[in-house]
């Protein structure tokens, strides 16, 4: 897949998963943590405004947030290459694995939103995170969080999260 393309099928998986009751769009709350989900860090005020103001009733549709979020996450990402790509989204999972086991439980994804995103419900919090624990085992390592944002998945990083299960 094209960096372009994984950018898309990104921002597209971003909005689903935090399109609360699958509406069809997403509110300011909705709008702030799919934000956060992609960027890395919250909206500015101006931000915000924009992407509300440019959506009828303030409710942002998917093609609003392509248009969006896609044309600066696809520079960003032919500047940064995939190398760097999966740098930044690493040390994304590294902020919510404060207990450096190599992968994260619920436990610790609630705690790391209610620090940067503290008007998260906790069930949304839930269902993004079994989106990512594609097995089922309570536990998303670096490799599961990888899949599930669009930046594949390597066999050093699915061995090591086999390992931290085994010796845990």
């Amino acid at each position: 897949m094209s960096g372009d393309a994984e950018v898309k099928a990104r921002v597209a998986a971003s909005f689903k998963a935090f399109d609360s009751g699958d509406k069809g769009w997403l509110n300011k709350h909705d709008l702030k943590c799919a934000f956060i989900s992609l960027v890395g860090r919250k909206p500015t005020p101006a931000e915000l405004a924009r992407m509300r103001d440019a959506c009828p009733r303030g409710e942002v549709e998917l093609r609003h947030f392509r248009a969006f979020l896609e044309p600066g996450l696809v520079a960003d990402a032919r500047d940064l290459g995939p190398a760097a790509a999966r740098d930044r989204a690493r040390a994304a999972f590294d902020a919510f694995d404060r207990n450096k086991r190599g992968y994260v439980t619920l436990r610790d994804v609630v705690h790391g939103f209610a620090r940067v995103a503290p008007g998260v419900p906790e069930g949304v919090v839930a269902d993004v995170f079994r989106e990512a624990d594609a097995d089922g085992d309570g536990r998303v390592s670096f490799g599961d969080y990888a899949s599930v944002a669009g930046l594949g998945s390597t066999m050093d990083e699915r061995a090591s999260h086999h390992h931290a299960a085994a010796s845990a």
